[in-house]
């Protein structure tokens, strides 16, 4: 086992990588009810109609040279196999994101890569049959079948590509969402992985558990992991990479979530490059958008770590402005790359990495402060009485608050991070379930905090949205019970 190769190390895939392309929802069906899915409740099983779809491929090859179909499930579409002859016949080349398990149906798999179906990328985060019944809510049994798709998936690639060395190549991806169900057993994941796919599998993602889903629904913090524990799992299996012929990737984490490995990070390629788009239309939205679209990122203070690093404005890409706040538990890392150098290694040539990152903004000129209006007791004697004033605080605002008539109880305060000085101290707090995060600025008397709404790192301001209408009214009630002014 050698550390885990860069994407330097394949140009066809890094090629693969940069290529602009639209993601096209056609179906809400999915057989599986996975707790995190971005897609949230399924509800009506609505399929985006052929001709529709039709106007929609027409639309992207205008643009790009190919089309990734995406779901819910996306061969849940009665007409998946026409849709990917349709792509191929205006020119496009096709991918599919999917759960693999229509693929156990070897001849369902053969038609599809015969109409044109060149990658497959799919989701895998299950050490064991246990992991996968309790994340998609479904069945143990279900977990052979995906097991079998993989090796069909395998079989089948390596014998069309053997038949046509010319043709478009087939292979497949894996994305990998880092969880409490898998940080410790990762290496059994990449087991599976391995085992089944073999050199088929080009490509590992390793995904940040996000925290909202399209419909704005927060989902369930309970199954985030440490982002300390997240380092440790992702650092480990890099350093002792088990498949040499594929390459891992990360996405939407900070940049230190695996020092020494920020050439990984995939999302500063999409969004770096001089020329390329990929535009998504998730929910079956009519019209499309830019999937990376910096402008939407939150622009949250920089804690005194990132201020010191070289990368943090990248890191501000890599993590869709969240820099560390995006793993609760994570100690950020300052890092001393030179940022042309990591765009470099990341796949950037080295003209388009230095345009780039001529257009970087400088880190704030001052680091957050909030003044309140008067002084209250001092909550410096210690780390225990902070959080214990914090929970008082939050449950006399909760116990007077009358928002949306349902009772509502402070589940855990807990300690998050605190730079050297111990001038700056993020708690974690969750109430009902649902993670807030509470900034305490110079602890010396007087209880100076900042509530940040959502801990995938909205920052609460007058006026910003989306912030659930109940969530925002606590907010504004512990900021007046704090008696601060924003």
């Amino acid at each position: 086992m050698s550390r885990a190769p860069q994407l330097r190390d394949n140009p066809a895939l890094l090629a693969g990588l940069q290529q602009s392309h639209y993601a096209l929802t056609v179906t809400t069906r999915c057989q599986q009810h996975c707790q995190w899915c971005f897609e949230g409740d399924h509800g009506q099983h609505e399929d985006t109609p052929v001709a529709q779809a039709r106007a929609q491929l027409i639309e992207a090859k205008a643009l790009v040279p190919v089309v990734t179909f995406m779901g819910a499930e996306t061969t849940l579409h009665p007409d998946f196999i026409e849709l990917l002859e349709l792509a191929r016949s205006i020119g496009l080349q096709t991918a599919t994101s999917t759960n693999l398990l229509r693929f156990a149906d070897e001849r369902f798999l053969s038609r599809c890569l015969e109409a044109g179906l060149s990658l497959i990328e799919f989701s895998f985060h299950y050490p064991h049959a246990d992991a996968f019944a309790a994340l998609t809510r479904t069945p143990r049994r279900n977990f052979a079948r995906l097991l079998l798709a993989m090796d069909h998936v395998a079989a089948a690639c390596r014998r069309i590509n053997e038949q046509r060395p010319q043709g478009p190549h087939r292979a497949a991806s894996a994305n990998v969402i880092v969880s409490l169900l898998n940080v410790d057993a990762m290496p059994a994941v990449l087991q599976h992985l391995t085992t089944h796919l073999g050199p088929t599998l080009e490509l590992i993602a390793f995904k940040r558990l996000m925290q909202r889903q399209l419909n704005g629904t927060d989902i369930d913090d309970g199954l985030a992991a440490p982002g300390n524990a997240i380092r440790r799992a992702l650092t480990e299996v890099l350093d002792a990479w088990p498949a040499p012929a594929t390459t891992a990737i990360l996405r939407d984490f900070p940049l230190c979530i695996a020092p020494g490995y920020e050439h990984l990070h995939a999302d500063l390629l999409y969004v770096c490059r001089k020329n390329g788009v990929v535009m998504e239309n998730f929910g079956r939205l009519p019209t499309f958008r830019n999937m990376y679209d910096r402008e939407q990122y939150p622009a949250l203070p920089w804690a005194p770590p990132c201020r010191a690093c070289s990368v943090a404005s990248l890191c501000q890409i890599a993590s869709r402005g969240l820099m560390h706040t995006a793993c609760g538990g994570l100690d950020p890392i300052p890092s001393r790359i030179d940022p042309v150098q990591l765009l470099v290694a990341v796949g950037l040539d080295r003209e388009e990495a230095e345009t780039f990152c001529a257009t970087l903004a400088a880190p704030p000129a001052t680091a957050l402060t909030v003044q309140p209006a008067r002084r209250g007791e001092d909550v410096a004697a210690g780390p225990q009485e902070t959080l214990d004033r914090v929970r008082f605080l939050a449950e006399a605002v909760l116990a007077r608050a009358q928002v949306d008539g349902v009772p509502r109880t402070v589940q855990r305060v807990r300690w998050m991070a605190m730079n050297q000085e111990r001038r700056a101290v993020e708690i974690d707090l969750a109430i009902n379930s649902q993670p807030l995060s509470v900034w305490l600025m110079e602890l010396y008397p007087g209880l100076d905090c900042l509530v940040r709404g959502q801990r995938w790192g909205l920052g609460y301001r007058a006026g910003t949205a989306p912030v659930p209408r109940s969530t925002s009214r606590i907010l504004r009630a512990m900021l007046l019970a704090c008696d601060l002014h924003l």
